[in-house]
């Protein structure tokens, strides 16, 4: 029985940009694997990749980054996946590593600091806000997670710096056209939108550029000049 395994990654040829993360007890068996035309009939964003290197005759790279006892494996992997999208990496794996996810003891003040350093002054794309508003879009929650959120906010006590960001928030000017037309200066778009079975999330990106569309229900919302 093996007592060690490896953590590698799995790299593009031409940018050197590390794009998987995984584990193997047999490196080149796992990369022959990984190129197996079965193992490509799965529908994932790490297979679509490596078919199209494949058409243009190239291979990815895998490079070990860690040799580990078979006890650590699930907790390195998690490691190394939370430190390369910590620095920016664009991973393909679809989980967080370890066949059930990173724990939060395992993570270092370090891998927080780059994952929060990776994520200031981010702006995603347009298509990306789409196919998220279209996934979400109509979506109802069960009952199991509406009692869930509940119990949550329960007794929740609200810090003074939220509170002070949300009375901010409601001091804001917006100008909003009904469906007719009629434009109106407004304060608290939240209430404005609740007393008109509006949605607030809706009619707050609208108003601030953040939505494909640009109406919701008849109604548009925009900041003043």
């Amino acid at each position: 029985m093996k007592t060690h395994t490896f953590i590698y990654a799995l790299i593009d040829p031409e940018s050197r940009e590390v794009h998987y993360i995984g584990k193997a007890d047999d490196m080149k068996a796992r990369l022959r694997n990984h190129l197996h035309k079965s193992a490509l009939e799965i529908r994932c964003r790490r297979t679509s990749w490596i078919k199209g290197l494949l058409k243009q005759g190239k291979k990815p790279l895998m490079v070990m980054l860690e040799e580990v006892g078979q006890e650590h494996w699930k907790q390195r992997e998690c490691y190394w996946i939370a430190f390369y999208r910590g620095i920016g990496a664009h991973l393909m794996n679809t989980a967080e590593g370890g066949s059930g996810g990173m724990k939060s003891e395992w993570i270092t003040p370090e891998m927080r600091g780059n994952m929060r350093a990776a994520q200031l002054g981010k702006k995603r794309s347009e298509e990306s806000r789409k196919k998220q508003g279209d996934a979400i879009r109509g979506r109802k929650r069960g009952e199991a997670f509406s009692l869930k959120m509940s119990l949550v906010n329960k007794g929740q006590v609200i810090a003074p710096h939220t509170r002070a960001a949300q009375l901010a928030s409601a001091e804001k000017e917006y100008i909003v056209t009904a469906p007719d037309g009629t434009e109106t200066t407004i304060k608290n778009l939240k209430q404005f939108c609740h007393e008109r079975g509006l949605n607030y999330p809706i009619m707050n990106k609208i108003a601030n550029g953040w939505f494909t569309q640009t109406h919701h229900k008849g109604w548009a919302c925009r900041k003043p000049k």
